[in-house]
């Protein structure tokens, strides 16, 4: 009887040892890989004959190019999303910073300094009659505080005045006055500067 059960036991081994030699991990080792390539490698190319140094020195050169290979475009493959990780995550952490209550007063500030800098400017230059360069002062007013009637009716004045003294601009002082005129159709101020240059 008990000749039967070592016989048992050895089967027993037997068995989990041949189920141990088929286990594969879930993540082969560099060896491994290098090894299986190297098998399938000669298994191609010998079929059984027994293969010289030189053709063995070869196919292990292949087999490491090739790896090599592998390794940059893995590397590629992190360094890249590695970077849009990186980029996502800066963007995430300064669109949070710009949208604090005291980064948007600091630009609204900012914005307001900018526009009345710009506004003085160009009227200054409007009153020397510098009528192109007062024009590129209401247009960064514009830019500062979008379709503001004041930066727009003095932008429009000057490209009047640049067309009626120098007849340069004048197809822009016209599309400024109507565009201006449609926005604001009961405003006296328009009607008299359309009256003045377009009339």
């Amino acid at each position: 009887m008990s000749g039967g059960s070592i016989q048992n036991m050895m089967n027993t081994l037997k068995n989990n040892r041949i189920l141990l030699g088929t286990k594969r991990g879930l993540f082969k080792t560099k060896f491994q890989i290098l090894r299986e390539d190297y098998k399938t490698a000669t298994n191609i190319i010998i079929k059984g004959n027994i293969a010289t140094k030189e053709e063995l020195s070869e196919i292990r050169k292949k087999v490491l190019q090739e790896r090599k290979r592998e390794n940059k475009i893995q590397l590629t493959i992190f360094s890249l999303i590695f970077l849009v990780i990186s980029s996502f995550t800066y963007s995430m952490l300064t669109n949070r910073v710009n949208n604090t209550p005291l980064h948007l007063e600091k630009s609204n500030e900012l914005t307001q300094v900018n526009y009345n800098e710009s506004m003085a400017m160009g009227q200054q230059l409007l009153d020397d009659k510098k009528w192109f360069y007062a024009g590129g002062y209401f247009e960064n007013a514009l830019l500062q505080i979008p379709n503001d009637f004041s930066a727009s009716y003095n932008l429009t004045l000057a490209y009047c005045e640049l067309c009626y003294t120098k007849n340069q601009a004048c197809e822009k002082a016209n599309s400024t006055i109507n565009e201006l005129s449609k926005n604001n159709p009961n405003s006296d101020d328009l009607k008299i500067l359309k009256a003045k240059y377009l009339e």
